[in-house]
């Protein structure tokens, strides 16, 4: 997966609900996600907080375990751990340097910290796509 590029599956579930709540907050997404979004900044007891200056988002709070799992509370809170340079992003770039952020989130450990030039130079070739098609022709056949 390393050498591919591709992320583990918590962190491609993570990157799909930050890339729609992305989506939503610049008006890419169905109405009925933006109304589940509620900035800080547009409470005015919150206003003032630090939170609001990072662009964080209001995480409702639940009861239950299993409603933590819901786009209302999963997705504010995953947006909430982003670095803020990251939020400001344009949607193409964002997918890019969101990645490459779950990508080192992921793969590098605390005294490993690969740079965005050498992730991003991970490149699918023909023949790891060859490769890929081989295996999965493979596996279908058994």
């Amino acid at each position: 997966m390393l050498e591919l590029h591709w992320l583990p599956v918590a962190e491609r579930i993570g990157y799909k609900l930050r890339l729609l709540f992305h989506k939503a907050l610049i008006r890419h997404a169905p109405q009925y996600i933006a109304d589940m979004i509620t900035p800080v900044v547009d409470l005015p007891a919150r206003s003032s907080l630090r939170a609001s200056h990072r662009l964080d988002h209001i995480v409702p709070r639940t009861n239950r375990k299993i409603c933590n799992r819901a786009f209302a509370v999963a997705a504010p809170r995953a947006w909430n751990q982003l670095p803020t340079d990251l939020k400001l992003q344009q949607l193409t770039t964002f997918r890019r340097h969101l990645k490459t952020f779950l990508f080192q989130r992921a793969f590098c450990s605390g005294d490993t910290v690969l740079s965005a030039l050498e992730i991003t130079a991970v490149t699918v070739t023909e023949e790891v796509v060859e490769l890929i098609f081989a295996t999965w022709s493979n596996i279908t056949a058994d």
